[in-house]
């Protein structure tokens, strides 16, 4: 959309190419019902070419090699088609921190969009929280085994790979590449508001194989706070595109109705209402990519800033989105009024990688920590 704006052309460049792509990948399917394993390996294997699926991952590891700009602004243009798509996580992980024989086995098939991955942190007592983190990782003789339950992990239904958060038997945070094709994996679907083309829900290990090869080699709380950082930025950025695509939705809406011989989007108040909403989106954009930047950089207090983005970035693009459902009045409210999808994919993405209210906690924290540090 041309309601998006990069200084540099590079990253307009990446934008478009997911936009463009992501668009032709969904042409003809029902973003109100689940995809199927095999029509989610089909669009991400037409998304290939983009370098989505490899790019968080170096090129001597086969991937594109993006910054976390980069993959920010590819990242925004396909989430205006499908926002949450994911499958470019676990690839990430293994990647930065596996075994030459893990990257031999799982990375192939996940950069070509042959298998479908998903990061399972979650659980039901826990959300976000580290420490509450129950699943365990028991030594066997052939390598280890996973019990316990991971929550609202995406692609639920349709992954082949994930990689989850687990304790070990000292009780530290350590994570595991898991097939999910074992019979001792179980599946439960639980049915969302929102992002109703992926799928959520339980997954149960029951004593699951883990191969030795498998443990990821660095652990504990630090390596995850900064996979949740990447992933709550790259969150905020897919909020605002959602927003900015609910508003581009409300105007073509409105364009069609005449008040007084007038279309309603040459009055002043719409044109008010409608600036002051993609500003505000605008400037969660900038906060948003501020810490993608900061990602690169690998600055100090990026994790907060990634927290304080997200939470920001959700809470202004839900009202923007709620905004728009009612500009469009009853047509906004018609079941499948694209509006109506959008802020509900709005809600969803809300609660990834904890909610406003867990990230804005985490980013105040880290205010009062620096104000008192300056003292």
């Amino acid at each position: 959309m041309d309601t998006q704006y990069f200084a540099d052309p590079h990253l307009a460049e990446l934008h478009g190419a997911g936009a463009a792509l992501a668009k032709s990948a969904f042409v003809g399917a029902d973003l109100d019902q689940p995809l199927s394993a095999d029509q989610l390996r089909v669009v991400f294997a037409s998304l290939a070419p983009t370098g989505y699926l490899g790019g968080r991952v170096d090129e001597a590891d086969g991937g594109s090699g993006f910054t976390a700009e980069e993959f920010g602004a590819l990242l925004e243009g396909v989430a205006e088609v499908a926002p949450y798509l994911s499958n470019h996580n676990v690839q990430r992980e293994i990647a930065r921190l596996g075994s030459p024989a893990a990257k031999d086995r799982w990375m192939p098939r996940l950069l070509r969009g042959d298998l479908i991955g998903t990061i399972a942190v979650t659980e039901t007592q826990a959300g976000t929280d580290l420490s509450g983190v129950e699943a365990t990782l028991s030594p066997a003789d052939d390598g280890y085994t996973l019990t316990g339950q991971k929550l609202w992990a995406v692609h639920t239904m349709t992954a082949d790979v994930a990689i989850v958060l687990a304790r070990d038997a000292d009780g530290d945070l350590v994570r595991a590449i898991v097939d999910l094709d074992q019979p001792s994996v179980q599946r439960q679907a639980i049915p969302t508001a929102g992002l109703r083309f992926l799928t959520f829900g339980l997954l149960e290990f029951h004593r699951t194989p883990v191969a030795r090869d498998d443990l990821l080699d660095v652990g504990g709380d630090e390596g995850v706070a900064r996979m949740l950082a990447a992933d709550r930025a790259l969150s905020a950025i897919q909020a605002t595109s959602v927003a900015q695509r609910a508003i581009h939705a409300t105007i073509k809406q409105l364009s069609t109705r005449r008040i007084a011989g007038e279309p309603v989007t040459d009055r002043d108040a719409i044109r008010l209402e409608v600036g002051r909403m993609s500003a505000s989106v605008e400037a969660a954009r900038a906060y948003a990519y501020q810490a993608l930047r900061f990602l690169d950089a690998d600055q100090r207090g990026v994790d907060a800033l990634a927290a304080g983005a997200k939470a920001h970035a959700t809470e202004v693009c839900s009202q923007v989105c709620a905004r728009a459902v009612e500009l469009c009045s009853a047509e906004g409210l018609i079941v499948g009024s694209e509006v109506l999808r959008l802020r509900d994919d709005l809600e969803m993405l809300a609660t990834a990688h904890g909610t406003s209210l867990v990230n804005a906690l985490d980013w105040g924290e880290y205010v009062i920590e620096q104000s008192q540090i300056r003292r």
